[in-house]
């Protein structure tokens, strides 16, 4: 039980003693050719019939070239059309894959077993072109990777989830790419085999995007490496530390693996959520045979945090990330106690009398300690004296609830509080009103003169159930 103290000269002098390829087009057209003929009626009107067939054969060449350019025209706005769509639509980016701690996933990284990898695709539309709509998106998971959500973020603000199957995506997305809505992005949340015991490659896969059936852009998918069993593993002698505000955090331990630390030099770092606190490195002997590390300024509010230890060497081998929880301990002590302290002047009558405080009492308490601490108040008082130390016929007294108490060298309790972190000071003398709590109390005998003496305030922290 710890406990602080002030000291208050009344009339007064006070002491103290305190303690986070190009589009493809494929155009697929079928060319229909128009045919005509004509039988004679019988052989007397062949040169009528010759006449007829001959006009009936200028009729069909007619059909035919003008069924050609039809076809021809056709095709050729189909072309244009499918061009304009390429145009209209690019990947700016075709997809990034990130883990868990925002790393990208690019070709021969690596990743734990287990671990939640983010694939994200960006469509952006090509300026001056068509506006488009109704892209189709389809994704078949890579081997050991399986989906879990999708969503579809649009450049105008709009979000929208798509349904999902553990190994495939298929669906058409929202919204239409324009002047207005120039790019969308699909994030993929997914997760690496579980519990694998071998190092896996996620081979295999297949992303694309299509618009129509003539426009079909193929997305190449990183490869990269599920590892089963962690090569780089660490231990701290430490998971639970409670601190004083303020106070650095020590960090002891050590890091191996089976085959030796074959590093140049191991990063470590501690993150609080999606934020990095503090980070260091340590050269392989000292990692291996123990290492310790002060933190300082981490900023800390009073309360319960969970902090997690990451390290990885120089192959970007990583540990499992190690949770460390910090209960920062706030702070007891006296936030302010006025030096001096007066009572109101009174005049003698002969009779018992109370004189009140003048208003220049001040005592306030701060506790920024967790909600499950109390604190105490406690005080001591000597004899009121004048200049030549006779003492005053009368006393201190504490006045509360219609109990009154006369303060003498015997620690008298004031007061008694529970932290409170949203009201963290309590003003002691603002709780009292003219009648109660510290009063001068005098005796029909008293003699008038100026009198002095000295209040000693006593702060301790005890447990909740005193």
């Amino acid at each position: 039980m710890g406990h602080f103290c002030r000291r208050l000269l009344l009339g007064l002098v006070v002491g103290q003693c305190l303690s986070w390829n190009v589009s493809q087009a494929v155009v697929v057209s079928t060319d229909t050719s128009t045919s005509a003929s004509v039988e004679q009626a019988d052989n007397r009107e062949t040169a009528s019939s010759t006449s007829q067939s001959a006009t009936a054969a200028s009729s069909t060449a007619a059909m035919t070239d003008a069924t050609e350019s039809s076809a021809a025209e056709a095709d050729k706005d189909q072309a244009d059309s499918t061009q304009e769509a390429a145009r209209a639509i690019m990947f700016k980016e075709a997809v990034v894959a990130t883990d868990s701690y925002g790393h990208e996933l690019s070709n021969g990284k690596t990743v734990y077993s287990g671990e939640t990898v983010k694939y994200q695709f960006r469509v952006d539309w090509q300026t001056d072109s068509a506006a488009i709509k109704e892209l189709r998106f389809q994704f078949s998971s890579p081997n050991y990777v399986k989906f879990k959500s999708a969503k579809v973020t649009q450049a105008n603000g709009d979000t929208s989830q798509l349904s999902v199957k553990s190994q495939k995506i298929e669906a058409t997305l929202p919204g239409e790419l324009n002047a207005d809505n120039s790019w969308l992005t699909i994030t993929v949340m997914a997760a690496t085999k579980h519990g694998a015991e071998t190092t896996l490659l996620t081979e295999g896969g297949e992303a694309s995007v299509a618009h129509g059936w003539w426009l079909r852009h193929q997305i190449d998918l990183p490869t990269f490496m599920i590892i089963g069993l962690n090569p780089l593993e660490a231990a701290l002698e430490q998971h639970t530390y409670h601190l004083p505000q303020n106070e650095p955090l020590v960090i002891k331990g050590k890091f191996w693996r089976e085959s030796g630390l074959q590093t140049k030099q191991l990063k470590v770092w501690l993150m609080k959520d999606d934020h990095e606190m503090a980070k260091f490195f340590l050269d392989p002997v000292t990692a291996a045979n123990g290492f310790e590390q002060t933190l300082d300024n981490l900023d800390l509010p009073v309360g319960r945090h969970e902090l997690y230890l990451h390290a990885k060497d120089t192959h970007n081998l990583k540990i499992h990330p190690i949770k460390l929880t910090v209960t920062v301990q706030g702070e007891l002590s006296f936030a302010e106690v006025a030096p001096q302290a007066k009572f109101c002047p009174t005049t003698v009558t002969g009779t018992q009398q109370a004189v009140t405080r003048h208003d220049d009492w001040r005592l306030k308490v701060r506790d920024t300690r967790d909600e499950d601490q109390s604190w105490r108040l406690m005080a001591t008082a000597t004899k009121l004296v004048d200049a030549e130390n006779r003492p005053l016929a009368g006393d201190l007294i504490y006045h509360s609830n219609g109990q009154r108490v006369t303060l003498s060298a015997r620690p008298q309790l004031l007061a008694t509080r529970q932290a409170n972190l949203e009201q963290p000071i309590h003003d002691v003398v603002n709780g009292w009103s003219a009648d109660q709590g510290i009063l001068l109390e005098t005796r029909a005998d008293a003699v008038p003169g100026n009198y002095y003496g000295t209040i000693t305030w006593q702060l301790e922290d005890v447990p909740n159930s005193q």
